[in-house]
């Protein structure tokens, strides 16, 4: 029996972390909102989505895309390159995440108090 059930991602570690080092190696030049950026690239990510899954387009171009349409959406232009950069420090950093601090005493404490915990996630399993 599962006594506390948590996500993996913006649960256990902050999602937003390894994106904004990413932003901070590649993009430090450009004065976008980070925030603003990190959400628009996850919509532009849903928005080709079914055609990632059905095979119609690779994971490298979402990359790509993700990232130039989110940057011009806020005005700004991005080449190609810079958006495959990102990525590459993006994957970088997320190999690199850490338990957040506030989770790591949660869960110490469920332990302390013999719960049964669980974790899920529904990201690719290799992040």
């Amino acid at each position: 029996m599962i006594n506390l059930l948590l996500d993996v991602d913006d649960t256990l570690y902050d999602q937003l972390k390894p994106f904004e080092d990413a932003y901070q190696m590649v993009f430090s030049h450009y004065d976008a909102p980070i925030d603003q950026l990190f959400i628009k690239s996850r919509y532009y990510s849903e928005e080709v989505f079914d055609l990632v899954n059905d095979g119609k387009m690779d994971q490298h171009e979402m990359h790509i895309y993700r990232m130039s349409k989110a940057f011009s959406f806020l005005g700004f232009k991005i080449t190609k390159e810079e958006a495959q950069l990102f990525q590459s420090h993006y994957e970088q950093n997320q190999r690199k995440i850490e338990i957040a601090p506030e989770m790591r005493k949660l869960l110490n404490e469920a332990k302390s108090q013999g719960l049964t915990l669980g974790i899920i996630t529904n990201g690719p399993t290799e992040h």
